[in-house]
């Protein structure tokens, strides 16, 4: 950041190093190699197929949870291993903290767009995502969780 320092004065570097104070992330970049590998390991066509398939079975399994409304596509198409749902009477922190009661982690909130959520009129949604990590039984345990979570608001 700094080209020179006396007791008296100090004297900026030139831009960018003017800015880039301290040491560089470099176990951040040789980390992010590692990722890079680990998926071209697993390769791409099998992550998308397999969150296709896995988003496909938790939304088929989703409509059978009464006052759930999936937010987007009902479908799989035009989707990623995102599912974002309302329940009427429930506010999805609520939602949130219920399911994380039962170990499965979600998302409640505006999720940077407040705008829409306006135009739908709703407080929020609460998010779930899956990756390659995820299986059936975890989206499994996510519906029963997501059914205890109504019975507590007696929905």
């Amino acid at each position: 950041m700094i080209r020179e320092v006396t007791l008296n004065d100090s004297t900026w570097n030139e831009i960018p190093w003017k800015f880039e104070g301290g040491t560089q992330n470099i176990a951040g970049v040789i980390a992010f190699g590692k990722a890079i590998e680990y998926l071209n390991d697993i390769g791409m066509n099998r992550i998308k197929k397999n969150d296709e398939e896995l988003t496909g079975y938790a939304l088929e399994q989703i409509k059978n949870v009464k006052n759930v409304k999936i937010i987007g596509p009902s479908d799989n198409k035009n989707r990623s291993a995102i599912i974002s749902f309302h329940i009427d009477g429930m506010h999805p922190h609520d939602v949130s903290e219920l399911l994380d009661r039962e170990g499965v982690a979600v998302r409640g909130g505006h999720h940077c767009c407040m705008p829409l959520m306006k135009v739908l009129k709703i407080p929020g949604t609460t998010r779930a995502s899956f990756y390659i990590y995820n299986t059936k039984e975890d989206v499994d345990v996510f519906i029963e969780a997501l059914k205890k979570a109504i019975e507590v608001f007696k929905l």
